[in-house]
């Protein structure tokens, strides 16, 4: 078991609690974590043997179109959606933080961490 994941994945989406948020979006980075099988892949060298990178972030950019309220809830489908496209995979974690949260002071971001077991 190795991991595969992405790191710093920025996507701009219509998330929040307010409907002035949602309309006006956020910058998200998001990045994910993955328990998944590479021995395979690593000897064979094909693509089909492993979690294809680009689905990962076919899936992301699908969900973030969504009208979420909460990180957590995109997190939670983000995770829902990579166990359905890929059988094979483990734990997944996935931390997303929000730029410039709609909140009173100067706050660089918000972020939310979520696991799942595998």
């Amino acid at each position: 078991m190795g991991k595969i994941g992405l790191n710093g994945f920025k996507v701009f989406a219509p998330i929040g609690v307010s409907e002035e948020e949602r309309l006006i979006g956020r910058t998200l980075i998001i990045n994910i974590e993955i328990n998944y099988p590479i021995e395979k892949a690593g000897k064979s060298d094909k693509l089909e043997d492993t979690l294809d990178y680009g689905v990962l972030c076919q899936i992301v950019n699908k969900l973030t179109t969504n009208n979420f309220n909460l990180l957590e809830a995109l997190a939670s489908a983000i995770a829902t959606e990579v166990k359905n496209q890929f059988k094979d995979c483990g734990a997944i974690k996935i931390r997303i933080e929000k730029e410039h949260p709609f909140l009173k002071g100067v706050i660089s971001n918000s972020f939310i961490e979520w696991e799942s077991e595998s």
